[in-house]
């Protein structure tokens, strides 16, 4: 069993986003009705890659299809036909690129990589697999909600019969091949026919009465499980529109328990998967969640999640899809939108007057026999690993020395700074610290303590905000 780790996670943290000469595409055509459908919305959302850009990172580029992107991008010019992909749209890769990575996968990505070969990180026959709803159920046991396979049309005359509850397919997104039967039981009536054609791959599901809900998730390459975002799902009948974003703190113990036994159960169908993931489910009036559905996947609200984790804590964070220019608000962050203008997703984040900006702190480390007497560039490795693992990566150094005096080194970090200061003849070394996200300041210290061999003293942990 792998426990789910509840951490704020942004760009900057996730391991598959910060590898050099990788070309990163963001496509999400797998998920709607049919890979060939003619979706127009897909354009906006291949936009959404410049969001993962990595300072950390050399030689990367990011597919757009906005000549305004114009920092490590690559543009693939919109088309006459929104079903093409962005990998037929692209033009020659520069042969510096050695790695390919899909938010979503489609055929023709694995087709290009085998052709240029270059890694792919996922491909699109097991992303059919990891995401068959109906398969997903075997695992999820009593978590998922009643269900029935549609294999006859006796099936379908039963479902209208019954007037409530959901067809859905197995393959399928964000409400995309998905009829309520309550409201458009015609619908499912004159679908029937393409439905019973489809392989066996549609089922009739209970409705279940409760909020939607999703959490995030990150699987590492050493299997453990990262829990970085929690949502309250926005829906316009059966379509996904957006999503206020909660607090990881407002995740109870029973709901925690609950998504560890269900990621306890999915664990053998993930056994070979490492990325993101969601899990789609019902929280209902007593505490507990029937869930939906995983998506094994980037999905719409990974990348909202991502930029909000890295901008500290909020009174309230949204994300909206296909705003109208006239419902913008002020301060409103445009995430993308379509080539013609017609629609916008964006990003609304509210603070109070004091809005939370950061964590500021300083401590002592004492009585250290292990300081050097001149601080050298290859001397930092152990202190820059310590700050990674604890605080925020690093992004540039900077080293004066003082003898006899001592050292100042300055590390700006992702999220802003760490600064420590020897005073060699006192054998004590002052460490400020100030980072928008929470450290852990208890394995800082220790690992700090290990490299100077000292005692850590005086620790002063100050809250900052805006004023």
């Amino acid at each position: 069993m792998n426990n789910l780790i509840i951490k704020s996670l942004c760009v900057n943290d996730i391991p598959s986003l910060r590898t050099n000469d990788t070309l990163y595409v963001v496509d999400f055509r797998a998920t709607g009705e049919t890979i060939n459908h003619k979706i127009y919305d897909m354009f906006k959302y291949e936009n959404l890659s410049v969001w993962l850009q990595n300072n950390n990172v050399d030689g990367a580029l990011y597919s757009s299809n906005s000549t305004n992107n114009q920092n490590n991008s690559i543009i693939a010019p919109v088309s006459d036909d929104p079903s093409i992909s962005v990998i037929n749209r692209l033009p020659k890769i520069p042969s510096s690129i050695k790695k390919l990575w899909m938010a979503v996968p489609h055929p023709d990505a694995d087709t290009f990589s085998k052709l240029h070969k270059i890694e792919l990180n996922y491909k699109y026959t097991d992303f059919i697999h990891l995401n068959d709803k109906l398969a997903q159920k075997k695992y999820l046991g009593k978590y998922t909600p009643n269900f029935t396979p549609i294999k006859t049309p006796q099936d379908i005359e039963n479902a209208i019969k019954r007037k409530s509850g959901f067809a859905k397919s197995s393959i399928g997104a964000g409400g995309y091949k998905v009829i309520d039967i309550s409201q458009n039981s015609q619908k499912l009536l004159s679908h029937a026919t393409r439905i019973l054609a489809d392989n066996n791959s549609w089922y009739i599901e209970e409705a279940v009465i409760g909020t939607p809900q999703s959490v995030q998730i990150y699987k590492k390459e050493d299997g453990s499980n990262v829990l970085f975002g929690y949502a309250e799902q926005y829906m316009n009948s059966t379509n996904y529109i957006g999503a206020r974003l909660l607090p990881l703190s407002t995740i109870t113990d029973k709901l925690l328990a609950q998504l560890q036994d269900v990621n306890d159960l999915i664990a053998p169908l993930l056994s070979q998967y490492d990325g993101f993931y969601g899990i789609d489910f019902i929280l209902k009036e007593n505490g507990e969640i029937s869930v939906l559905e995983l998506n094994v996947r980037i999905t719409a609200t990974t990348i909202p999640t991502l930029l909000a984790n890295g901008t500290g804590s909020h009174e309230s964070v949204e994300y909206f899809e296909d705003i109208n220019a006239s419902d913008m608000q002020q301060n409103d962050i445009i995430l993308t939108k379509l080539p013609n203008d017609a629609s916008t997703d964006i990003l609304r984040i509210k603070d109070s007057m004091q809005g939370h900006v950061g964590t500021n702190t300083f401590f002592q480390i004492v009585n250290c026999k292990t300081i050097p007497s001149h601080l050298e560039p290859e001397q930092c490795s152990k202190i820059r690993d310590a700050i990674i693992k604890s605080v925020s990566p690093v992004l540039n150094v900077q080293i004066e020395n003082f003898w006899p005096y001592g050292w100042t080194v300055s590390f700006i970090l992702s999220e802003s700074h760490c600064v420590l200061s020897s005073w060699h003849l006192q054998s004590n070394i002052m460490v400020d610290v100030f980072c928008c996200s929470k450290i852990d300041i208890d394995r800082f210290t220790s690992d700090l303590e290990d490299i100077f061999n000292g005692q850590t003293k005086n620790i002063q942990i100050d809250e900052r905000c805006t004023l």
